[in-house]
């Protein structure tokens, strides 16, 4: 079947960065990669299931506000 004539996939107002939209940043993201031993990676994932923090971002966060 044909598209009409004049057919956009996308609207020219829809997407695209906009001042003001989408999450505030915290700051400047890094790939980052940690070796721990099992047993601490176990008891951060216990940590975070038990709800004290969200994820593993928000726990190293706290960690370095309290040690930094």
């Amino acid at each position: 079947m044909p598209k009409p004539t004049g057919w956009r996939k996308y609207s020219d107002n829809y997407g695209g960065a906009r001042e003001g939209a989408g999450r505030p940043k915290m700051g400047v993201s890094k790939p980052l990669r940690i070796n721990l031993p099992e047993e601490a990676w176990e008891k951060i994932d216990s940590l975070i299931q038990q709800g004290e923090y969200d994820n593993y971002s928000e726990y190293f966060r706290k960690l370095y506000e309290m040690k930094g």
